[in-house]
């Protein structure tokens, strides 16, 4: 469904407490972050007021306050970049202060100085210090560029246009000389992404010079990829690095590392070399940045994923299993498990190993690093893609093996989109069980969502148990994670499930969307009825998807009364705890809501495409939503 962002923002509107400005919120925010991050220049500044009022209306209903969850900070980190963009001065000033502390914060404070400017030919002379001291800050705090180097182009886009609109050559002389004599005093200044920047602007005037500035922002800005790529066979690598590996007695995941260390430290290890990483973002293109990757980032990916590894190993130790190693670089989470194994003498039952990487470099190089740490043949498939452009035909777990999937340093990064098309592919090389290790740096609530919000669709769709959900440091490197296991539900199990609801269905006299229409209060705005009743037929799956979101939510809502961690454990466990622990479940709510968790397995849906079945089901979850909300009233449990 295309986002509508006049009825979500009406939606928000008819919102009342924190709880449920979250609770939906997580209901629509993957295509929420999605049409932001893709809309146009155009049409954001088409809507940056109607963004702005709905600021305002979010503080008038008290929905923001300086204490929010971590979904409503994640909105709100979504929103301060689109103020940033469209030079926003009173929605900046007014969402600063509702932030937590960090990178996001930092470059607003700086926005702040060089929006509010009196005189032109002083202030943005005299505060650029200021300026360029809090985006350097930022950089520190986020430990990566680019949105600083963003904020850093606003601002001289902004001071650009001020100097072009009065017609003062001179003060854009000023300007200019300023920028390049105070270039080697911020390190972010010295990105290659810049290096256009500061080679054209000397020899351009205001008019151009705007127009440069427009153009780097506009090629360092997320956008939707067009899938363009072709197959293409990527093969082991054979070099001269290969055949030092292959010369190593005893082969160990550090002692590559080194190799890769030694080797930049005889080049020269330039900072530019660093900088073209993008602190690990970068699809590598050349050689030297495999190097300079393995030797700057090895060790922090080690220290997760050990830590990681020890809370699964037992589930792997005596299974027979397959590996999807996501946007896998080098091959990095997987030779780091192969390593932590063979440190603690296990053998790993390892038949089939998917590497996934848009790097044909980096896959090449991840293929001989597996080769060489290897414990046993594999069955080993290289697939050169990004996650936008991946054909899902591609992946065939189809042998009947748990599978192990690996997200190391990729489900934080913003260059693909965290979407149901994503989801699909992910859950389609999942047809047996499975567990998914989720490692990335902790940076902020934005980006740690895209984590959670990975988690939850499994959660909201699969029969999924949560192992590990940590933001603590380890070794000096930060780290946000989610380990979870998803198991599938027989179609057995399914249909013992729709039996005993149609059995219910016969107890009802009345029309069940008229008798779901009394506990709109509970169910809008995450379920829109009038969408509902339209898409049981149109599109079950959709209304599959939003009646299990409904149940999950309210099972939340009860459960955050007894217990602070809604976020960190599965909605299974919810329900365990709510059954067997509090016994404020008896055995016809606990039917209900997992009757509701099982018909609307997204797994089950997956594997029949029977569209006659799957409105039958969006019918029964209707059913089954109506007979659990009437035992949450009958018991007093809504609130």
């Amino acid at each position: 469904m295309i986002f509508d962002f006049n009825k979500f923002s009406k939606d928000i509107a008819s919102l009342q407490t924190q709880d449920d400005f979250s609770a939906y919120l997580e209901s629509c925010f993957l295509e929420l972050e999605e049409y932001l991050l893709n809309i146009s220049d155009d049409e954001i500044q088409k809507i940056k007021f109607d963004i702005e009022d709905m600021l305002y209306n979010l503080l008038d209903n008290n929905l923001i306050q300086n204490h929010n969850s971590k979904t409503i900070n994640a909105f709100l980190i979504l929103l301060a970049e689109k103020f940033l963009q469209t030079s926003l001065i009173g929605a900046i000033t007014i969402i600063a202060d509702y932030l937590p502390n960090g990178a996001t914060k930092l470059r607003l404070e700086a926005a702040k100085l060089y929006l509010r400017v009196n005189d032109i030919s002083k202030d943005y002379f005299s505060r650029y210090d200021a300026i360029l001291g809090l985006l350097d800050n930022s950089v520190k705090v986020d430990e990566y560029n680019t949105k600083a180097i963003k904020t850093f182009l606003y601002f001289c886009q902004l001071a650009i246009a001020q100097f072009q609109r009065v017609g003062n050559e001179e003060l854009f002389s000023f300007f200019v000389k300023m920028l390049l004599e105070k270039k080697a005093e911020h390190g972010f200044l010295q990105d290659v992404l810049l290096k256009n920047f500061y080679e054209q602007i000397i020899k351009t005037n205001p008019e151009d010079s705007y127009l440069l500035t427009t153009n780097i922002l506009n090629s360092i800005s997320h956008k939707k990829l067009l899938c363009i790529l072709e197959p293409s066979t990527v093969s082991k690598e054979n070099s001269p690095y290969s055949q030092k590996l292959y010369s190593l007695v005893n082969p160990t995941f550090d002692e590559i590392k080194s190799i890769a260390y030694k080797y930049i430290q005889s080049i020269g290890d330039k900072q530019e070399l660093y900088d073209r990483l993008i602190r690990g973002e970068a699809i590598i293109d050349d050689e030297v940045l495999l190097y300079k990757y393995l030797a700057s980032f090895g060790s922090k990916h080690k220290a997760k994923l050990y830590s990681a590894y020890d809370a699964i190993i037992d589930k792997l130790r005596y299974e027979k299993f397959n590996i999807v190693d996501w946007a896998c670089g080098q091959g990095m989470a997987t030779i780091v498990l192969l390593n932590y194994a063979k440190e603690r003498n296990i053998e790993l039952n390892i038949e089939n190993i998917t590497l996934i990487e848009p790097s044909s470099l980096a896959l090449s190089r991840a293929l001989l690093h597996v080769d060489v740490l290897k414990q046993k043949e594999y069955n080993i498939c290289a697939i050169n893609s990004d996650f936008d452009c991946l054909d899902a035909d591609m992946l065939d777990c189809s042998n009947g093996l748990e599978t192990l999937h690996l997200f190391s340093n990729i489900l934080d990064v913003e260059n693909f989109s965290l979407d149901t098309n994503f989801f699909k592919k992910v859950s389609q090389g999942s047809n047996t069980a499975s567990i998914f290790v989720c490692v990335s740096p902790n940076r902020n609530d934005k980006l740690n969502n895209r984590l959670d919000l990975f988690f939850n669709y499994f959660d909201e769709n699969f029969d999924t148990e949560l192992i590990a959900s940590r933001d603590t440091d380890i070794n000096g490197t930060t780290r946000y994670e989610k380990i979870f296991e998803v198991k599938q539900i027989s179609e057995e199990v399914v249909q013992e499930k729709r039996d005993e609801i149609q059995i219910v269905q016969k107890s009802y006299q009345l029309d069940i969307l008229d008798a779901l229409n009394n506990y709109s209060n509970y169910v809008v705005p995450i379920l829109n009825m009038k969408i509902l009743e339209d898409s049981i037929n149109s599109d079950p799956e959709y209304a599959i998807f939003k009646i299990r979101k409904v149940a999950e939510v309210i099972t939340s809502k009860i459960y955050s009364q007894y217990e602070k961690n809604e976020r960190t454990i599965s909605f299974n466990d919810k329900i365990r705890y709510l059954s067997y622990e509090k016994k404020v479940f008896d055995k016809t709510i606990t039917n209900y809501v997992q009757t509701i968790r099982t018909i609307g397995n997204r797994g089950v849906h997956e594997e029949d495409r029977d569209t006659g079945k799957q409105k039958l089901d969006a019918h029964l979850m209707v059913i089954a939503l109506v007979s659990f909300l009437n035992e949450l009233t009958d018991k007093k449990l809504l609130k």
